[in-house]
């Protein structure tokens, strides 16, 4: 079962076995800067205020949208808390846990937000009262009402809502959608009844499915809005739900290997590394011929030996894997010298399909299943390359995806390192005419998924190209973001207030 928040809980005994885990971020004020003055609560009291009473409508809004002629074991609430700094799990997981009836099951910011699952009613009525006392004694200076001091380390707290849960709009549900599991690490019996009840749901209103146990997620495929709608708001164990939707990036319009082209490929015969090209395909019937593996097994969409993706010149189409294995296989220089003289390849290529056209929705669970049998059958197999992200960009600081993390645990199993690009931003035609840098500072130029990977190398574009010559474009140099490719979406600054972190595993 997948542990992507980290947590290490399986059961009540494994508590005490937690003392030695530890988040490595967040700073320290030295102790002579510290602040000993009184601290004035008042806007964090009045913040509660509201907090409480959205809390309140909240709750009565979700059980009046239950639809309870379904059979669902249990109804469990989801409270949203953000801190004024990490919450350190080893130091507080268990006294939230036996004070305030909540359990914790995701971290975010870098632990700085937590999702709590309300297990204890009775206690989270302690977790109530605490805060109405804290407004009490704020707000009302009644020095009788007694709170825990945890109230005060507690930035605002919300419910978990149905809108929460889904990352997409229902008028863009496309064709697959991914059902992503709370990770319930102290009540995993209950969690699975829930589950039980999901799937039974599921074949009884002849929804197809796949149930990714290993990345504790379900696959859905062509459910209406209704059914989602009425998924999230019933079923108390979904994270999040996610559109599979995905775009291709497409290659320049410099030296596209195509069929024209009239080179002999010098050292197609010798011993060269493989790497597998995640794509639209690779057209055997271009001058890349000698180095495709000659393999049609691996494909969730028509032959990857046929490459249909990207622009048409004349009859043909000049593909999208077809010109990334180019780029791959026959790398930098022969680009730069236009495939004059001798041609040397760098790799043979084995193509791995996932799309006709290069946009629509994707299996996630299909794509993956296939990586692992592409390692079965090549185990050489080191390199690969994506260059497929999903159309939305990724909000600053938001926790990396269930694809992702799928990509970087199968990274680590099989020792091999897939190469993905940021994904292309389209709108910056429209949006940005010169070259203005500060144009990176929106999130909508932030990277897509699965461009947020941690175990794989994430690619964008600089303004250069494999052209000699003095450099000539709107940047002031090559070595500058090329305006149409998207950035890292992670920014410490926004949830720390220190500008500076030293690292002391780090040496010089």
């Amino acid at each position: 079962m997948a542990n992507k928040s980290h947590l290490k809980f399986l059961n009540e005994q494994q508590l005490s076995e937690i003392k030695n885990f530890k988040y490595n971020y967040g700073f320290e004020k030295d102790k002579d800067d510290r602040d000993n003055s009184p601290k004035n609560y008042v806007r964090l009291a009045t913040s509660f205020k509201s907090d409480l009473e959205k809390l309140d409508n909240d709750l009565e809004a979700k059980y009046n949208a239950k639809d309870r002629t379904l059979e669902i074991p249990y109804d469990i609430d989801y409270v949203q808390i953000t801190f004024q700094d990490q919450f350190v799990i080893n130091k507080y997981f268990q006294d939230y846990y036996n004070d305030f009836g909540l359990e914790a099951t995701a971290f975010y910011d870098f632990a700085k937000r937590g999702l709590f699952a309300v297990f204890d009613r009775d206690k989270f009525q302690t977790f109530i009262t605490n805060v109405h006392n804290f407004i009490d004694c704020e707000l009302d200076r009644n020095q009788n009402a007694k709170y825990s001091n945890y109230i005060k380390y507690i930035s605002s707290f919300k419910l978990l809502r149905a809108r929460d849960i889904l990352k997409f709009t229902l008028e863009n549900i496309g064709d697959i959608i991914y059902l992503s599991l709370m990770n319930l690490p102290l009540d995993d019996t209950i969690k699975q009844q829930i589950v039980r009840s999901l799937i039974v749901y599921f074949e009884t209103n002849g929804i197809a499915y796949k149930h990714d146990t290993e990345n504790d997620r379900i696959e859905l495929q062509k459910p209406t809005p209704e059914q989602i709608q009425k998924i999230v708001q019933n079923f108390d164990i979904i994270e999040s739900a996610t559109c599979s939707a995905f775009t291709t990036v497409r290659p320049s319009e410099f030296n596209t290997v195509e069929r024209q082209f009239g080179f002999t490929i010098q050292n197609a015969d010798e011993d060269l590394p493989i790497v597998g090209i995640i794509d639209t395909g690779i057209s055997n019937q271009t001058a890349l011929a000698p180095l495709i593996i000659n393999d049609a097994t691996f494909t969730l969409a028509g032959n990857p030996l046929i490459d249909q993706a990207g622009r048409r010149s004349g009859l043909y189409y000049l593909g999208h894997g077809t010109a990334v294995a180019g780029l791959v296989a026959l790398g930098k220089e022969n680009h730069r010298n236009n495939f004059n003289g001798n041609v040397l390849a760098d790799a043979k290529l084995l193509s791995i399909k996932i799309s006709e056209n290069g946009n629509g929705y994707i299996s996630e669970v299909d794509l993956l299943k296939m990586l692992y049998d592409v390692k079965a059958k090549y185990p050489d197999i080191r390199l690969f390359t994506l260059t497929t992200c999903y159309s939305r960009y990724m909000n600053k600081n938001e926790a990396f995806s269930d694809y992702t993390y799928s990509l970087d645990k199968f990274a680590y199993e099989t020792n091999s390192l897939i190469f993905i690009c940021t994904g292309n931003n389209e709108n910056c035609i429209n949006e940005n005419t010169g070259y203005d840098l500060s144009y990176f500072h929106g999130d909508h130029t932030n990277l897509s998924t699965p461009a947020d990977s941690l175990n794989n190398l994430t690619v964008g574009a600089a303004a250069d190209n494999l052209k000699d010559g003095i450099f000539l474009g709107i940047a002031d140099g090559k070595e500058f973001p090329a305006l149409y490719t998207r950035k890292g979406h992670i920014d410490l600054s926004a949830i720390y207030s220190d500008a500076k972190k030293t690292n002391k595993n780090y040496h010089y």
